[in-house]
């Protein structure tokens, strides 16, 4: 027989010295479900319902893009009865200017012309003139080293750049016809400035001249020409002509050519 008092046996006490266990893991709670109606009837209606609602929503959106079209396009009238307007102003404008444009260009031209008379007139005024004045009475009588000499003066108001000058004596019949011959240059032709009312002397080259010739020239059975050329450039870069004739009848008589007497 077990003695339950035996301290040898161990004493069974399931509720004294509980044994440690890890607690059981807790169950998620189940989502809620919607619950499904058994009502076919009602479903459709909520389907009806919101495809109203969005053709409401629709038809809205259709009215203001129209309402915006609209406003849209009658701001383009508006804008376009604006331009046709400009534009028949502007055509009128360009009727009148077409109108007048003969008569502009007739004032163009004359305002043109002005300039054009006007700053000829100028240099006209401002430009070099150089012209035989005067002649040295002659000295005639036997020589074999007989020359004329002549005074050129430039009158103009600026200087005659790159002055050229040819000056010839030639005794010619009284029947004959007179015409300027010119014998060639020998050696490098000169070139000189004139200013302003300088003048220059013109020597022709050296001749015999025998008494038999003066009483020709006296008698007027020969007529003694004395005639030459001259060239020269104004300031506005301008080349510039003049020819000289003289008609020498005695010591004291000299007489223009009726020809080639000329200036430009």
């Amino acid at each position: 027989m077990t003695n339950e008092n035996d301290s040898n046996s161990p004493a069974s006490y399931p509720d004294s010295n509980p044994t440690s266990q890890p607690p059981a893991p807790e169950t998620p709670p189940t989502p809620p479900q919607h619950k499904v109606s058994d009502d076919p009837n009602k479903s459709t209606n909520n389907q009806n319902d919101t495809a109203k609602e969005l053709a409401r929503e629709f038809r809205w959106v259709e009215f203001a893009q129209l309402a915006v079209n609209g406003v849209l396009a009658v701001i383009g009238i508006f804008a376009l009865c604006i331009y046709h307007g400009q534009l028949d102003v502007m055509r009128g404008q360009l009727s009148e200017i077409i109108k007048q444009y003969p008569e502009l260009q007739k004032s163009a031209g004359a305002a043109r012309d002005s300039v054009t008379q006007a700053e000829a007139s100028s240099r006209l005024e401002q430009r070099a003139w150089v012209g035989v004045v005067s002649i040295v009475p002659p000295d005639l009588r036997p020589k074999s080293d007989f020359f004329l000499s002549l005074q050129a003066v430039n009158s103009g108001h600026t200087p005659a750049l790159n002055f050229r000058s040819l000056t010839v004596l030639h005794s010619l019949k009284k029947t004959e016809e007179f015409k300027p011959i010119y014998a060639p240059i020998q050696g490098t032709e000169s070139n000189r400035v004139i200013q302003p009312s300088e003048g220059v002397t013109l020597n022709t080259r050296t001749y015999e001249l025998t008494q038999e010739q003066i009483d020709w020239i006296k008698n007027g059975n020969y007529i003694l020409y004395v005639y030459g050329k001259m060239s020269y450039d104004d300031i506005f870069h301008q080349r510039h002509h003049t020819t000289f004739c003289k008609v020498v009848l005695s010591n004291v008589l000299v007489e223009d050519c009726g020809t080639y007497n000329t200036a430009d």
